[in-house]
């Protein structure tokens, strides 16, 4: 090849891929509603007129994140454009945070409702285009540590001049009124200027441990464009604890579930040693065997599979002021709660929230034993460790039952590692509950406890 031409074609291929280098990308599921974190393709996962919604991806933006600084709000902001479109019909979405990984953005209310396709425009570079869905209404609420699990934004009311975030060190009491944070209620009549009180049409529940508040307010937050209050009265008979389920429903879509804390008399919330120990901050350790049983249903009959596991969480918590884990912020008695995440909880764990405060800590292989049978598994040191114990699966065509987890006496010992000393345990594995509608779950008699 000529010198000159092989010149010209390496320089033409390094600008191409220079080009593409810098060409803004949104990643798959990566438009989120920007308050509870939930993706398209579940019932909440829809981005609501009139709401903020999160984008994910590189090369989004500047990279020191720039945010609209006075109203109106515009379609441009610091060179970034954002458009959805369906077919002819298409709007321009409004930035209110631009940076190089993430934008917020508020969809207009006149948005098309439905499948749209979305881009953003860098310049001149255009981003691959993604698909979501415009709804009505899809509330999320949102949460103090920022990924829509955990403690919500909620204040206590006192007075005009006093509302103290909902924290455990600063607890509601029963039949107090409460204002909540959120977006995604609906459509107003100009997105780009700060909205102005009043009720938006979208009937609205709240429900605190699973009993139904009396709502007194639904609309937008004076100070700022596509934010929702919901301010509500707390139940009489409102269940206490450091974290109770807090959750919405607008029109016949449910938010994320959020947690707050309520006591009797709106003193600091207390916890058992475990839930204080996560307060305080610290090393904690969370070793939980279990069996797993599932059945499955298919053309070719029933099976049912049996799966025993030791789940592990070593870590060194960070304190503060709204302390979370899901596995240690236990709901109260008597109510339960919810999580939304990506992946198979068995295998990926993408939960929210399960990272680590600090740090994770080394125990060394673990080994379980207990009605004549042991067995042994080394922890990857993760978040969370599902270390398999033992399987039967009547599938194979060998199947061996190495189950181990029956009820009865089990003895637990650590090796001990880098962060974690030797120790033993024992503990004892209690007889399954016998489910009788296990066929029929899809029928649910509400009346029911």
């Amino acid at each position: 090849m000529n010198r000159h031409v092989f010149n010209l074609a390496l320089l033409s291929f390094l600008a191409a891929q220079t080009l593409c280098f810098g060409q803004p990308v949104i990643y798959a599921r990566g438009i989120v509603n920007a308050a509870s974190s939930l993706p398209s393709g579940i019932p909440a996962g829809g981005i609501a007129r009139g709401s903020l919604f999160t984008i994910y991806g590189r090369n989004l933006g500047p990279a020191a994140g720039v945010s609209a600084s006075a109203y109106p709000l515009q379609t441009t902001l610091s060179g970034v454009s954002i458009t959805a479109s369906n077919g002819p019909e298409s709007v321009n979405v409004l930035p209110v945070f631009v940076s190089a990984g993430q934008i917020n953005a508020l969809m207009p209310s006149n948005a098309p409702l439905g499948a749209l396709s979305l881009r953003v425009r860098v310049g001149t570079a255009q981003s691959n285009p993604l698909t979501m869905r415009v709804a009505a209404a899809s509330p999320g609420i949102f949460t103090a540590r920022g990924t829509g699990a955990g403690p919500g934004v909620l204040q206590n009311f006192v007075s005009q001049a006093e509302q103290p975030v909902n924290t455990p060190q600063s607890a509601a009491k029963p039949g107090q009124v409460i204002t909540l944070w959120a977006t995604g209620l609906g459509a107003v009549a100009n997105d780009t200027v700060a909205p102005a009180a009043g009720d938006l049409p979208t009937p609205v529940e709240v429900f605190v441990g699973g009993k139904a508040a009396t709502k007194l307010y639904s609309g937008r937050a004076p100070c700022c464009a596509g934010t929702d209050q919901i301010v509500f009265q707390l139940p009489p008979d409102a269940a206490t604890g450091c974290w109770v389920p807090v959750y919405v429903r607008a029109g016949s879509v449910v938010s994320n579930t959020v947690t707050m804390a309520i006591t009797a008399e709106g003193t600091p919330c207390q916890a058992g040693p475990v839930a204080s120990a996560l307060m305080r901050g610290g090393k904690i350790g969370l070793l939980a065997p279990m069996r797993v049983d599932i059945r499955q249903t298919t053309v070719d009959g029933t099976l049912d599979m049996r799966t025993d596991f030791l789940m592990t969480r070593l870590a060194n918590e960070r304190a503060g002021v709204f302390p979370f884990n899901p596995m240690l912020s236990l709901p109260p008695a008597g109510t339960c709660t919810a999580y939304s995440g990506a992946g198979d909880w068995f295998t990926t764990f993408a939960q929210p929230d399960l990272r680590p405060g600090i740090g994770v800590l080394n125990a060394g292989a673990f080994t379980v034993a207990g009605g004549g049978k042991t067995s042994s598994f080394r922890a990857v040191y993760s978040p969370l460790t599902l270390g398999l114990l033992g399987a039967l699966n009547p599938a194979l065509s060998q199947a061996r039952d190495t189950s181990i987890l029956a009820p009865g006496a089990f003895t637990l010992q650590a090796q001990g590692g880098a962060e974690v000393p030797a120790f033993s345990a024992s503990f004892t594995m209690v007889p399954a509950f016998t489910w009788t509608n296990r066929d029929q779950i899809s029928v649910i008699d509400r009346r029911n406890p």
